[in-house]
């Protein structure tokens, strides 16, 4: 009866007691043999769910997969409407590993109805001049702490850049109007007429009227390029825009001027803008405007009364108004050291 009750048994043992168990031949009892089996221990375990177990996981990585391509998806598409601000950030210097860093930074996300749980946003505030950007720049704080409020959540506000307003200087405008003058207009040869007659046409004629209305002109649709020289403080006051020349301008006598270096009525920031970077064109006028500016200066250099002029119209243009840099003084410039580089 033993033997017989040992035949149906099962027994869990390594390997090697496993072979031992094997090399076991005792001698018939009764006309019986023995026998002995082994299970392995991850049958006796599993048993019969072993393949619904491989099934489970074979679905949960089907799931995961899934759950990757969509994340992947999301991530592409919000990539794709970037792809402007990401060759812009490419041709100023960012590397792949900042690029990278930039496209898997939760922004928000894009699908509707989904709230994330961190979102980040940049608001670029504008103004005529320094104090009333200050002014905009509280209000647009006051704002943000209000919506955290209203949503019980937190908000936290830094400041990346900032330019204050270009402070203009009379004496020294018109000192550099008189070099203007004497050295007159840039001189482009029949190339660079053809060369912008071309970008125009892809301009629209509302482009092109706006520049001559900008300083107070009529429109001249068969001149490509600019051969004129404008009177100070000419135009209707839309010629505006940002530089990093109006901080200094705050601190010290400043004065700058625009020059011929593209074809008349392109658009800032745009294609056409770019394209006519490296054109000949663009060269001779940037040569012309530092000619300008060389004459300037050495006229300052040999007439100290120049500077003093400039000096007091310096003060008279801030007197009461504080200069309030942009940029507090606790921030500091978001550069590394070693600065990331686009592989070649």
């Amino acid at each position: 009866m033993a033997l017989k009750a040992l035949r149906s048994a099962s027994l869990i043992s390594t390997p090697a007691t496993a072979r031992g168990i094997r090399g076991i031949r005792p001698a018939n009892v009764d006309g019986h043999t023995p026998e002995a089996r082994v299970t392995p221990l991850r049958g006796f375990l599993v048993g019969s769910a072993a393949r619904a177990a491989w099934l489970l996981l074979g679905a949960v990585a089907g799931l995961l997969l899934i759950a990757c391509v969509n994340v992947t998806n999301l991530i592409l598409a919000r990539l794709a409407a970037r792809d402007r601000e990401f060759a812009v950030r490419s041709a100023l210097g960012a590397g792949r590993a900042r690029l990278a860093r930039l496209a898997i930074t939760d922004s928000g996300g894009s699908a509707p109805n989904v709230v994330q749980a961190n979102a980040t946003v940049r608001y670029l505030i504008r103004a005529r001049d320094l104090p009333e950007m200050q002014g905009l720049l509280r209000r647009v704080k006051k704002i943000a702490d209000g919506a955290a409020l209203m949503t019980e959540t937190s908000v936290r506000s830094e400041i990346v850049s900032g330019d204050a307003n270009l402070v203009g200087n009379t004496p020294l405008e018109q000192l550099m109007h008189q070099n203007l003058e004497r050295l007159g207009p840039p001189v482009f040869d029949e190339q660079d007429r053809a060369f912008a007659a071309e970008i125009q046409k892809t301009l629209t004629d509302e482009d092109i009227k706006s520049s001559f209305a900008r300083f107070g002109m009529k429109p001249r649709m068969n001149v490509p390029l600019c051969d004129t020289i404008f009177p100070p403080e000419s135009g209707d006051g839309t010629l505006v825009g940002s530089t990093d020349v109006g901080t200094v301008s705050w601190v010290v006598p400043t004065v700058q001027m625009r020059g011929a270096t593209y074809a008349i009525g392109t658009p800032g920031h745009s294609w056409q803008l770019v394209a006519q970077g490296k054109a000949p064109a663009a060269h001779k006028g940037m040569e012309h405007a530092a000619k300008v500016m060389a004459g300037t200066a050495i006229d300052l250099l040999l007439d100290p009364t120049l500077i003093d002029a400039a000096k007091v119209d310096f003060r008279e243009r801030l007197a009461g108004t504080p200069f309030v840099n942009p940029i507090p003084d606790d921030v500091n410039p978001p550069v590394s050291d070693k600065p990331d580089r686009i592989a070649s």
